[in-house]
């Protein structure tokens, strides 16, 4: 993410020589990452390493951010293979005053004094299937959610009968 400190400072600086100052809003930028790296597994989940809540730090993690930011769940589990990679469309920003912490979507965010370099928030992610096509997410900024989204859909309907229906399906079939 290194690369991100290098746009910004690109970008202030046509900035300020447009109009005398920098803008507040950055440009935005596509990431790649591969679906083998999309699991709480990866190192820097482990390790916690995103400092901020929305708005992030430049070394805050991407994949740790995209978790827990809610557009996609931690897991252990690798991706389906159907799963080419994600794509994340972040905005740079320029370097916040504070940045704070937030336990969300089971990631625990760091908080974080002012600043250097840039900050980041992600605007948009997607699936990319290997047979091609995209999938966009909805990122999930509740602290729970009964509702949780996964990294892709699921294949195939599942149909459960539980305990309870299966007694009342026996029960009618009794007075039959």
């Amino acid at each position: 993410m290194q690369e991100l400190v290098k746009l910004w400072k690109e970008y202030e600086t046509s900035q300020a020589n447009k109009n005398g100052e920098s803008s507040v809003n950055g440009p935005t930028l596509e990431i790649r990452i591969p679906a083998e790296h999309v699991t709480a597994t990866n190192r820097q989940v482990r390790g916690g390493q995103l400092w901020g809540t929305d708005i992030y730090t430049d070394d805050s993690d991407l994949v740790a951010v995209l978790m827990h930011t809610g557009y996609c769940r931690p897991t252990a589990y690798p991706p389906p293979p159907a799963i080419q990679e994600l794509r994340a469309t972040i905005q740079v920003l320029p370097p916040q005053d504070c940045y704070t912490s937030e336990q969300r979507n089971n990631v625990r965010s760091r908080a974080w004094g002012a600043g250097s370099g840039c900050s980041y928030r992600v605007k948009r992610c997607c699936i990319v299937k290997k047979g091609g096509g995209t999938i966009d997410l909805d990122p999930c900024l509740t602290h729970s959610s009964t509702v949780e989204p996964t990294l892709a859909p699921v294949a195939v309907e599942r149909t459960m009968t539980t305990r309870a229906a299966a007694s009342v399906l026996h029960d009618n079939l009794l007075l039959i």
